[in-house]
């Protein structure tokens, strides 16, 4: 079975502005765990390559990877196949978004996951903010 091709996606600025959180959590390096998401070529595709969000959004998951190993954070990658079935996606059809499912799946799971705004990306800026403003609560 062929994956279904995500629409191309116009070059955007990241958002400069962060939603104000409901929460004050701060990053606990003893406990903390980075978890790169969905940077395969099926989702990276759709983005333009030599243009923001993509140019911004790899170098600050490459400061952020380097950082993090640095100072001996383990670092997690995961993905979802690009061609998975309709029935194995379940809600993520109705709900994909970038960080929002596995966001909320953490959340309801008693983490405190935090997402870094400019290491994220979307469809598009408002797409963007909306998934910021969401996340934050």
């Amino acid at each position: 079975m062929s994956a279904k091709k995500l629409p191309a996606i116009s070059p955007y600025a990241m958002p400069g502005e962060e939603p104000r959180n409901r929460v004050d959590w701060r990053p606990d390096p003893a406990r903390t765990v980075l978890l790169i998401h969905d940077m395969q070529n099926y989702f990276m595709a759709s983005f333009p390559r030599r243009d923001s969000p993509t140019t911004q959004l790899l170098g600050n998951i490459a400061m952020l990877r380097t950082d993090g190993v640095a100072i001996g954070i383990p670092i997690v990658y995961t993905a979802q196949p690009g061609a998975q079935a309709a029935p194995d996606r379940t809600l993520l059809t109705d709900f994909w978004g970038p960080g929002r499912t596995t966001a909320c799946e953490a959340f309801m799971r008693d983490i405190q996951a935090f997402v870094v705004a400019d290491a994220v990306a979307d469809f598009g800026p408002d797409e963007h903010r909306q998934a910021l403003h969401w996340i934050a609560g």
